[in-house]
């Protein structure tokens, strides 16, 4: 009976243990989404020409999207100034 009881909470413990992990992983990950949403004005600033609207319109369409910030994140400065036009003329 007493090596039945020291099973089952062995198997909780790994339970919760992995458990826990996944729920590490998760946080980590909207901690690192959270910082990128706010890194997404700043270097659109960047791109010359567009109005305060423009930014706007585009911040807010990039950070709706968690693929579309690691995109934007993971590409060059001109791919991200095609990226804004086309999001801007609706292709995106």
């Amino acid at each position: 009976m007493m090596s039945d009881i020291k099973e089952a909470a062995s198997i909780i413990g790994s339970e919760i243990a992995a458990a826990s992990q996944v729920l590490c992983k998760a946080i980590g990950v909207d901690a690192e989404i959270s910082e990128k949403r706010q890194k997404i004005d700043p270097e659109i600033r960047k791109i010359t020409n567009l109005t305060t609207v423009e930014v706007i319109k585009v911040v807010c369409h990039i950070a709706k999207s968690h693929e579309l910030i690691d995109v934007f994140f993971s590409m060059t400065e001109e791919g991200r100034e095609e990226l804004v036009r086309s999001i801007l003329n609706g292709d995106v």
